[in-house]
């Protein structure tokens, strides 16, 4: 069929999920370092006056209050939802541009999509948007660009142009095309990468969400994500997309590698 030719790291879009999570915790950290960092302390309660339909953590038993680590580390809606609605609806949007959202990568690679990222200057963020935004929903994005954010986390907040091609060498063994690195900017400080890099360390670990992503000899930074699938406008309960986005070794990065399980039907 016409849809198993797509090439789905470039070219088909979705709604990442909790991987987002660590994007809306750099963007906070990185804008306001003074107020927020790893050990800043959020109420979970999901109630808590002064938000507007926060989502839910499907019942886990927090404590009152927890850090932004432990929001990270554990995968906590709440208390990242929170953090995105303050944050704000301009402050997140630009962040996730910095980190490559709603464009192009510039990979090459053919059909690449852009994917969605609404603009507030546009008004097309609502209440329930600022909340959704930085867990993962509301915006849709490609493989390739969830990759690449990692990547700028990886390299110490500078974002660099993903290519296939590194040279093309004609019969006679001279070099016709050569690769140059190409920066796309920085989307955060040096110093926000480091922290986001040591806060998803104990993700790959037995106290968070993803103790099967540890690998003996190498430390791991990494992050979960979830997402529940839309048919006809409306969540189905049962289907998800699960993806896992890695930082390896994560004190000095050489890799990062994405994976995502679509599970197509609810069985």
């Amino acid at each position: 069929k016409d849809e198993s030719k797509m090439n789905r790291a470039v070219q088909f879009i979705y709604e990442p999920g909790s991987v987002m999570k660590v994007i809306t915790a750099a963007a906070a950290i990185d804008s306001n370092p003074h107020r927020y960092g790893p050990a800043t302390m959020f109420n979970t309660d999901q109630y808590e006056e002064g938000y507007y339909k926060l989502p839910g953590d499907h019942g886990h038993p927090w404590p009152k209050f927890i850090s932004m680590k432990e929001a990270i580390v554990k995968s906590s809606n709440i208390v990242m939802g929170k953090l995105s609605y303050d944050l704000g609806a301009h402050c997140v949007w630009k962040y996730m541009k910095r980190f490559g959202f709603g464009a192009k990568t510039g990979i090459d690679l053919p059909g690449e999509q852009v994917g969605i990222l609404p603009d507030p200057n546009k008004r097309m963020w609502d209440k329930a948007s600022r909340s959704r935004a930085g867990i993962g929903q509301f915006v849709a994005v490609t493989a390739i660009q969830m990759a690449s954010a990692y990547q700028a986390i990886a390299n110490d907040g500078v974002r660099m142009r993903p290519y296939v091609v590194d040279r093309i060498v004609s019969h006679k063994g001279e070099v016709e095309y050569r690769h140059e690195p190409v920066s796309l900017g920085r989307s955060v400080s040096a110093a926000t990468a480091r922290k986001m890099r040591e806060m998803m360390k104990d993700v790959a670990s037995p106290s968070g969400t993803a103790r099967r992503a540890a690998i003996r000899g190498y430390s791991v930074a990494g992050k979960t994500g979830t997402a529940q699938k839309a048919r006809n406008g409306r969540y189905v309960a049962g289907l998800y997309r699960a993806t896992f986005s890695g930082i390896v070794p994560a004190d000095n990065p050489k890799l990062v590698v994405l994976t995502t399980l679509d599970f197509e039907e609810n069985t």
